[in-house]
């Protein structure tokens, strides 16, 4: 699951590398990937995304 999450990422950043106006959309990754603190960490970023993927699905299991 993090080599996915790191082959996305990479894909995002290059992107936005090429395009610096990407930078501006206003997505989960776009975010992390632009904001100082977790810029160029990937691990922190793949961290983040999992948290969140993890959290949001117990918390829709949970609902259900």
């Amino acid at each position: 699951l993090r080599d996915f999450c790191e082959v996305i990422i990479n894909k995002r950043r290059s992107v936005i590398e090429k395009n610096p106006e990407e930078g501006k959309a206003g997505d989960f990754l776009t975010i992390l990937l632009v904001e100082e603190h977790f810029k160029n960490r990937n691990e922190r970023i793949i961290d983040e995304v999992l948290t969140f993927f993890f959290a949001g699905s117990q918390t829709s299991s949970v609902a259900t």
